[in-house]
């Protein structure tokens, strides 16, 4: 079977679906980090960052269905199969997020609230802890905020940026799964794959379930609403800009 034809209730369901693997590939990968398994934790967060970068591209499908846009099912096939492209989509997210973070931290220095640090109690600090509280307890995700990012977006930097990203995040996928040459010595995953790696390929997990969680697909369906002409105008400035460096 494949995408075809689906009605917007299908890709509801599809989308429940795919974001509850997600996040059971997140608490795996919470359960495998937390038992010094570095490698496959990095591994289990990695295809949870792929998972949660189809759920946009359902999002957008829904859209055109509800507004009498005719889809391209053969190029969505494509697409939601094509591993890079799911990094390339989380990894515009993460981007995104990087600003807000950015901005916050400016704000507020040193200003971490008490419920996020670790207490006396930890045999080991864990940053993992620290970085999903201080993401679910102080970032908010402003949707004027995005729209703003997106009109001042320097579009030949984020595709240099998105493909550089992308390619080593492939990269590293593929070193917490397989035995392979790596800088002229041959490596099995747990030696290519440390602690920090493991840590940074979870928070990008996180990040991009956090960007998904905000308008609550998975328990209330699409937020589905008719184009009005300034939003197709905005799409189509957009598909210009990117169509000039996708050549």
């Amino acid at each position: 079977m494949s995408f075809n034809q689906l009605k917007v209730e299908d890709l509801e369901n599809i989308f429940s679906k795919i974001y509850e693997n997600a996040c059971e590939l997140i608490e795996e990968a919470e359960i495998l980090y937390n038992h010094q398994k570095y490698a496959r934790a990095y591994l289990c967060a990695h295809i949870s960052f792929e998972e949660l970068g189809k759920l946009p591209m359902l999002n957008s499908v829904a859209l055109n269905i509800y507004n009498g846009i005719k889809v391209d099912w053969k190029y969505l096939n494509k697409r939601i199969r094509d591993h890079k492209r799911k990094i390339s989509q989380s990894y515009g997210t993460v981007m995104f997020l990087n600003n807000t973070l950015r901005a916050f931290k400016g704000k507020h220095e040193n200003d971490i609230p008490n419920q996020c640090k670790e207490t006396g109690n930890s045999i080991e600090y864990n940053y993992l802890n620290d970085f999903k509280c201080f993401l679910e307890n102080e970032v908010t995700i402003d949707p004027f905020e995005w729209q703003e990012y997106f009109n001042k977006l320097d579009v030949e930097k984020e595709i240099k940026q998105k493909y550089s990203m992308t390619m080593l995040l492939n990269e590293y996928k593929n070193g917490s799964l397989y035995s392979d040459f790596d800088e002229g010595k041959f490596l099995k995953p747990s030696e290519k794959i440390d602690k920090e790696t493991c840590e940074y390929g979870i928070t990008l997990a996180y990040m991009q379930k956090k960007f998904i969680d905000f308008p609550n697909i998975h328990k209330d369906g699409f937020i589905l609403y008719k184009f009005t002409e300034e939003h197709n105008e905005f799409l189509k400035v957009m598909a210009e800009k990117y169509k000039q460096f996708n050549k």
